[in-house]
């Protein structure tokens, strides 16, 4: 699998090359939105998932998290098979749910 953290090769872009690497991401859906809302604790925490295409036709997963509000950090997943993706996915679900996340959309 390769992965990326906005940028590629574990690389940080710069705001220009992070645009124009986001437009290589086209049609995209949103698998699921989770959010932790705990006043008590200041915690106003989301995180989704989209499954999306490259303009090359290679299945991404994108991850973003971040308080309820603010622009989100995002990291982007190529997996080299479906088994990886279904494997990344259920982790995901299986480790939001356990540090108190639920499911919104």
């Amino acid at each position: 699998m390769l992965s990326c953290t906005g940028g590629l090769h574990g690389r940080r872009l710069q705001a220009s090359e992070n645009i124009i690497f986001k437009e290589f991401i086209m049609n995209h859906i949103k698998m699921g939105e989770w959010r932790s809302i705990d006043p008590g604790r200041n915690r106003f925490r989301a995180y989704y998932i989209y499954l999306a295409q490259d303009l090359w036709g290679n299945t991404c997963l994108i991850k973003g998290w971040g308080r309820i509000g603010n622009r989100p950090r995002e990291k982007f997943y190529w997996p080299r098979t479906d088994g990886e993706l279904a494997k990344l996915v259920g982790e995901t679900i299986f480790k939001r749910i356990r540090h108190g996340y639920r499911l919104t959309r």
